[in-house]
């Protein structure tokens, strides 16, 4: 079966010469009204038009039929077509992933790569999106081409783990970031903090001097949710001395916002404290 539907298409056209004409008729029959019985040459001559139409419409049933079976045969193909440029790109970036360590898991259109989802989007402009967890942050779009998807990926995976975490530092980090929010909120000692403020006040504890001498954009080193969320994610110990990190789990209202709860591991959370281990 061909792929040009060129004799379908000239049906087309014919057809819809033939519609315009027949409307323009009827539209001029219509226009007489109660005077056709005394305008019968117009009214013939117009009628003649919209039988002439009719007679041209008349093949147009199967003209369809013969389009929605090609249509039909060709949809086919082309998901088995898809379905297999699917499999190939997907094995391709399964062995370029390998050489560098990691694994794909899971089904197309959503693979799982360590702590990374890699989406398939397919279209006019098929793209793979790099997203942080099960999509909770879309870090980066690229062509599905495997060569530049591993690379995306290192490059992500670079920045999520460039750095090795000292579980200790860290969470003297996060209990001091927790303490200068509680005493910006008004807390009482002990409380607990909404976790996106702490987030706000780590990303600062971290700048240089120069920052805070001279604090610019251009000079702010980003500390964010994801990196956080990734952080908090490789923590071997919650305990710091003889208190624990505690985070406590969102409800479901408040995982609807940004700006309540922080996505980490798999579980939602809200709040940040440390209670005495």
């Amino acid at each position: 079966m061909g792929t040009t539907f060129d004799a379908e298409r000239k049906a087309i056209r014919k057809a819809q010469k033939a519609m315009k004409e027949l409307g323009s008729a009827l539209r001029e029959v219509s226009s007489l009204g109660d005077a056709i019985a005394e305008r019968p040459f117009e009214a013939l001559t117009s009628l003649a038009t919209a039988r002439s139409s009719c007679q041209a419409l008349s093949g147009l049933g199967a003209t369809m039929d013969a389009i929605e079976a090609k249509v039909a045969e060709l949809t086919l193909s082309s998901e088995q077509n898809a379905e297999r440029e699917k499999n190939r790109l997907m094995a391709e970036l399964d062995e370029a992933l390998r050489r560098d360590g990691y694994r794909l898991e899971g089904h197309v259109p959503k693979l799982k790569c360590g702590p990374l989802t890699l989406e398939l989007v397919t279209g006019e402009q098929p793209e793979i999106r790099v997203h942080y967890g099960p999509a909770v942050a879309l870090l980066a779009t690229c062509k599905p081409v495997p060569s530049e998807v591993a690379a995306e990926v290192r490059a992500q995976m670079k920045l999520l783990e460039g750095e090795p975490l000292d579980d200790d530092v860290f969470l003297k980090e996060i209990r001091v970031a927790w303490r200068v929010a509680m005493a910006r909120g008004g807390a009482e000692a002990g409380d607990t903090v909404p976790i996106v403020n702490v987030i706000a006040e780590l990303a600062v504890g971290r700048q240089t001097r120069g920052w805070r001498n001279n604090p610019q954009k251009l000079s702010f080193q980003p500390y964010g949710r994801v990196q956080f969320a990734h952080d908090l994610a490789r923590l071997g110990t919650r305990r710091v001395g003889h208190e624990e990190l505690v985070l406590t789990v969102a409800t479901r209202d408040q995982t609807k916002s940004e700006a309540d709860h922080l996505w980490v591991s798999g579980t939602h959370y809200a709040y940040v404290s440390f209670k005495l281990a």
